[in-house]
């Protein structure tokens, strides 16, 4: 299993927010989450919880699927 950073580019596409907004929207900082989508960095829980809630993505598990980049539900 590995994490899908691409899922965070996927949702913040989806709400239309940009970096600064969704970074904001997490409670991160935008360096932060850009070395997240980078895939510099994996999050630990605290932070996967942030995103999970400012991105609105209850389902934590999508986070580590990767089945998840087919486009399915959040």
């Amino acid at each position: 299993m590995r994490f899908n950073y691409e899922l965070i580019n996927r949702r913040r596409k989806e709400l239309g927010w940009n970096n600064k907004v969704t970074a904001q929207r997490c409670g991160l900082t935008p360096d932060t989450l850009t070395r997240y989508k980078k895939g510099e960095r994996v999050p630990n829980g605290e932070k996967l919880a942030k995103l999970a809630m400012g991105l609105k993505i209850y389902d934590i598990r999508k986070w580590f699927s990767e089945e998840n980049l087919s486009g399915e539900d959040l």
